[in-house]
């Protein structure tokens, strides 16, 4: 059975042709993410998944409905850029959407405490929403979306001008809804959040898909990354740069090219042991952004055949042993303002 059908989709917004012939579908319990640059038709396409605007041409089909708005009930939406009651706090603002989709009593004390819990949201459930870091509010909207147990999330943009520290978290949160058997339905401009989210994607290039794979298929790690971090001593630069010529830094970065994913676990261990905290971490020439790139000029894909050691393993390492508090984590400054797009 499918969750979400796509035929032959057409959407326009005056002039602007946001969705052209785009079909696909993700079957119910599947993790499905659309990758797309700004501009391809991501936010449109989970728009008409969520009853808010219809197509011109086409179909769309949502849990068996030709109309989503039949089927709003089961469907949670989980925005990077959602509005918000920003006087409201965290558990009232849970407990309005979870009244909203008919709970009640016991079953609604009990499904508000799970998702606090699931979210690590007990330390700030009494803050105002436009108190909270950036990380914790991020959290809020992804216990909005999910306290009425829908049977399709929508995410759009989960990560949006959140730190490189704080997305593996929204990454494993959307795993857990996904293994718990909601069917998640995610859009991204995001190479490694897509294939680490998902299980299939595809690939959304000027309003229609024009791939699909795998994730395991294309799941690897970057050519290059860099990171930068807390003050690194002479000493400890000088036991980095002894690791592999790959390995280069200054006083606050260090890059690794070409990467792989066992130069990885040792500069992650050697930062651990020196305490060094992580502050971002940028990766460039992953298979999947490479894939994509070829599938904007228009050229014919090849899908790599799978790694044997997946993933860019660094940050996630990291954070494994920095993050073990989620309630003690601030938002770092953003520069870019967040991407609007149809």
């Amino acid at each position: 059975m499918q969750a979400v059908v796509f035929e032959q989709v057409e959407k326009r917004f005056d002039r602007v042709r946001a969705l052209d012939s785009c079909t696909f579908a993700v079957a119910v319990g599947e993790s499905y993410a659309l990758l797309g640059h700004p501009g391809a038709g991501k936010r449109t396409a989970l728009q008409l998944a969520h009853g808010l605007i219809r197509p011109d041409t086409g179909t769309v089909q949502v849990l068996g409905a030709r109309d989503a708005r039949r089927v709003a009930a089961q469907v949670g939406l989980f925005s990077g850029q959602m509005r918000v009651l920003p006087q409201t706090s965290v558990i009232g603002w849970l407990r309005l959407a979870a009244v909203a989709s008919g709970l009640s009593g016991t079953a609604l004390a009990s499904r508000i405490a799970s998702v606090i819990d699931m979210c690590a949201l007990d330390a700030v459930q009494d803050t105002p929403l436009a108190a909270l870091p950036l990380a914790a509010a991020r959290r809020a909207l992804l216990a909005q979306a999910i306290v009425h147990e829908p049977t399709l999330l929508l995410a759009d943009q989960p990560t949006v001008r959140l730190p490189a520290t704080e997305q593996p978290t929204i990454w494993k949160l959307l795993q857990h809804v996904a293994a718990a058997g909601t069917t998640v339905l995610l859009a991204t401009a995001d190479a490694a959040e897509a294939e680490t989210v998902a299980t299939r994607i595809g690939l959304l290039v000027r309003g229609a898909v024009v791939a699909e794979m795998q994730s395991d298929d294309v799941r690897g790690a970057a050519l290059r990354v860099q990171i930068r971090c807390g003050p690194l001593s002479p000493a400890l630069r000088a036991q980095l740069v002894a690791l592999s010529p790959a390995v280069r830094c200054d006083e606050q970065r260090i890059q690794i090219a070409p990467n792989d994913a066992a130069l990885q676990h040792a500069v992650t261990q050697l930062l651990l042991d020196a305490g060094v905290s992580l502050l971002s971490l940028e990766s460039a020439g992953r298979p999947l952004d490479r894939i994509y790139a070829r599938a904007m000029r228009g050229e014919a894909l090849q899908v790599p055949a799978p790694a044997r050691q997946y993933g860019d393993t660094l940050l996630t390492s990291l954070l494994g042993a920095q993050m073990t508090n989620p309630h003690e984590t601030r938002a770092l400054p953003i520069d870019e303002p967040a991407v609007e797009e149809r």
